[in-house]
């Protein structure tokens, strides 16, 4: 018996041993190539030491980051966040710092390499940690992780490279369309990046901590670049950071609202940097003068309006939500009237919102340029309005622009309207398939809240006893990552949903007048949010806590004694 147990316990162990043996050879395999590459690229640091060693301090930054990505890929995502959030896309024309000379999205034949290296640092980071995940994937067995978002992400991709081969087949610039697709690649490139690397609660976790902490920095950054420029020029610079930086400065406030939410849930460092972190970013917003930031600000706080009501319960409650909303609009009608013909910092938002119906002479001929760009891309629209004209065209110019090609050579192909220019490039096949994807983050977003609403309301923390965390099941290719189940994982959750709310509609507000989709990082980083939503989503949704709104009705003395009754009765009788 004991003999044949034996032989029973060997054959059984034998197929997790080869199993073990392939994992381990392929890890040897994958760390040799990791090897190989980095000698490589010693080699050619050592090459141009001489004449950039800007260039090599950077590179040797990169090389430090592909290795961890090859020991965790999940580094790459974070690479990806403190890139996105606090380097420059290209160098400030004011003040140059550490972080605006980091080149981290410029060309790499602009950091010393020969002319045929187009592509950036930061496209490097994606394709290790790309071959990181496919590898990794493959040598397990395991397909990509898809995530809820994978088949409008897949559309809209399909509908980006039909744009591309029609541009290019009819005569458009193969180089322009680099260009103008390369944030869109971005997106989806790290949507699924994130998906199949963000697996556990604390990768959540470092993501919302990154970004509070890099918007900081990106912030006090700001403000010492602006006491660096001559007193004489600070009124007549026209951004102190880029364009870029007013979502991430809006985006802020969604967190904020979030953090105080649910701040009984969230660690208090969490919530004190987040309110630490609220007024560098409020001056930047006045230092930065971009109008479109408080029309951002004015559409997240609409958009967590709903999340807001739904986190009320009684009417009593509601009625005194309903309240306080009436009397915020009082009030801020009150702020705008007041505050009409005034200027400074404190009247900057009621500026905003002048400028629109009684612009002074800069925001008249701000206003008067969208509208004859958006006349042009309607007429270029026209040639071609179901599968688009193609990318790598110039828009046609029915009426005569302000000529801004000798500051800004794409002035033609890359205009402030997003939303016609992406019309005007795919179609309205490929512009419905856009919608389609935002939508569905949408559905994402607050299918999220709903459930993390539902999962803070089960009184989640584990017993003093310390049981073993619920183990999240899951069929191959899905995450099998562990959640305990505390407050502060849902909680986070629901931070990271509130977050991606605030992104898409501060960027629908950034891509209608001030180019937003043409940004490598805010749709890199919209991108990684998506996927580490979607991620979360992969776990946290096999958990599935009991609805908030299912509620237990309440017993009469009368009543519970009628149902003691009938339950003794039923136990006398055997029934």
């Amino acid at each position: 018996m004991a003999v044949i147990l034996v032989t029973s316990a060997t054959q059984f162990s034998k197929p997790r041993a080869v199993a073990a043996a392939a994992t381990s050879a392929r890890r040897q395999w994958t760390t040799g190539i990791g090897v190989i590459a980095a000698f490589v690229a010693l080699t050619y640091l050592f090459r141009v030491a001489i004449a950039r060693p800007d260039t090599v301090l950077t590179l040797g930054a990169i090389l430090l980051g592909a290795v961890a990505i090859i020991r965790r890929p999940v580094t790459g995502i974070y690479i990806t966040v403190v890139t996105t959030i606090v380097t420059d896309t290209y160098a400030s024309p004011y003040v140059q710092t550490v972080l605006s000379e980091m080149g981290f999205f410029r060309n790499l034949n602009l950091l010393g390499f020969p002319k045929s290296v187009t592509i950036t640092m930061f496209e490097v980071i994606l394709i290790v940690t790309l071959l990181r995940v496919l590898i990794g994937r493959f040598g397990q067995g395991l397909p990509l992780v898809r995530g809820p978002l994978w088949v409008p992400m897949l559309v809209f991709g399909a509908m980006v490279a039909l744009g591309e081969v029609n541009g290019i087949l009819t005569g458009g610039d193969f180089k322009v369309t680099m260009w103008e697709i390369r944030p869109l690649i971005y997106l989806i490139a790290l949507y699924i990046l994130t998906v199949n690397t963000v697996t556990s609660p604390r990768h959540v976790r470092a993501i919302l901590w990154l970004t509070v902490i890099c918007t900081a920095i990106r912030a006090l950054d700001g403000i010492w670049r602006y006491t660096q420029i001559p007193p004489a020029l600070q009124s007549r610079v026209e951004t102190v950071l880029e364009h870029d930086d007013s979502l991430f400065f809006a985006a802020v406030i969604g967190l904020l609202v979030a953090a105080i939410l649910w701040r009984r849930y969230l660690p208090r460092r969490f919530y004190g940097a987040v309110l630490a972190v609220v007024p560098p970013v409020v001056i930047m917003m006045e230092l930065n003068k971009r109008r479109a930031v408080f029309l951002c600000v004015a559409l997240i706080i609409l958009a967590l309006i709903p999340v807001l009501w739904s986190q009320l319960r009684g009417k009593e409650t509601r009625r005194r939500f309903t309240t306080w909303l009436i009397i915020a609009g009082i009030l801020g009608g009150a702020y705008v009237a007041a505050f009409w013909n005034q200027s400074g910092a404190l009247a900057a938002p009621a500026h905003a919102i002048k400028s629109y119906f009684q612009p002074d002479e800069r925001d008249f001929l701000s206003n008067l340029y969208r509208t004859q760009e958006n006349t042009n891309l309607r007429v270029t629209l026209a040639h071609s309005p179901i599968i688009g004209i193609g990318f790598g065209k110039k828009m046609d110019v029915v009426v005569p622009m302000v000529d801004l090609t000798a500051g800004w050579a794409l002035q033609l192909y890359m205009p402030h309207n997003n939303m016609l220019w992406l019309w005007e490039r795919m179609g309205i096949i490929g512009f419905g398939a856009f919608w389609a994807l935002v939508g569905c983050s949408i559905l994402l977003a607050v299918a999220s809240v709903r459930h993390g609403l539902a999962g803070l309301g089960r009184g989640i923390a584990p017993p003093a006893g310390g049981s073993p965390a619920p183990r999240v099941s899951g069929s191959p290719g899905r995450h099998t990552a562990r959640l305990s189940g505390t407050a502060q994982e849902w909680a986070e959750f629901l931070v990271l949903a509130l977050l991606l709310l605030s992104l898409l509609a501060t960027l629908m507000a950034l891509g209608s007048a001030d180019q937003g989709f043409m940004s490598v990082r805010l749709m890199a980083y919209t991108g990684v949010i998506a996927g580490a939503l979607a991620g979360a989503w992969e776990t946290y949704a096999r958990c599935d806590p009991p609805l908030l709104t299912t509620t237990v009705p309440q017993r009469t003395t009368q009543e519970t004694l009628a149902y003691v009754h009938r339950r003794r009765m039923r136990i006398v009788s055997g029934s």
